[in-house]
C-alpha cells in the first residue's frame, strides 16, 4: 500500500502532464473573448493547485481569477504572462523543484494589475 505522499506524488505528475491541455484551453478562451469561461479555469485553477499541493499554481489562479473580476481589460498582458508562468512553473515541478513565484518578475507585474485596482 502506498503511502500518502506517494499517492500525492501520483496526482501531481497526472496533473502537471495535463497542464499543457490547461494551457492551450486558457488560450483559447481568452482569444475568443470568453471572460466567464476564462475566469472558471482560473478558479479551477486556484482549487487544484490547492488540492494538489502546487501552492504557486493555486496563487496563479487566484491572481487571475481576480484579474477576470476586477480588471479585464488587463488580461491581454496577464493571460500570456499567467500562461508563461504555468509552463514554466510545470517544467520546474516535473524536475523535481518548484518555482519561489513570488520572486517571478510575471507574477509581480500581476499582483501589481490587482493592486492597482484595489
Amino acid at each position: 500500500m502506498s503511502s500518502i505522499q506517494d499517492v500525492l506524488a501520483g496526482l501531481q505528475k497526472t496533473y502537471l502532464a495535463s497542464m499543457p491541455e490547461k494551457i492551450s484551453l486558457i488560450e483559447s478562451l481568452h482569444s475568443a473573448g470568453d471572460l466567464e469561461k476564462l475566469e472558471t479555469e482560473y478558479h479551477k485553477l486556484k482549487g487544484t493547485g490547492r488540492t494538489y499541493g502546487l501552492p504557486e499554481f493555486t496563487q496563479v489562479g487566484a491572481t487571475l481569477e481576480r484579474i477576470c473580476d476586477v480588471a479585464p481589460e488587463a488580461l491581454p498582458q496577464a493571460v500570456p504572462l499567467s500562461l508563461s508562468l504555468m509552463a514554466r512553473m510545470r517544467d520546474a515541478r516535473v524536475q523535481g523543484t518548484s518555482v519561489v513565484i513570488e520572486a517571478e518578475p510575471d507574477f509581480q507585474t500581476l499582483v501589481k494589475i490587482v493592486e492597482a485596482k484595489g
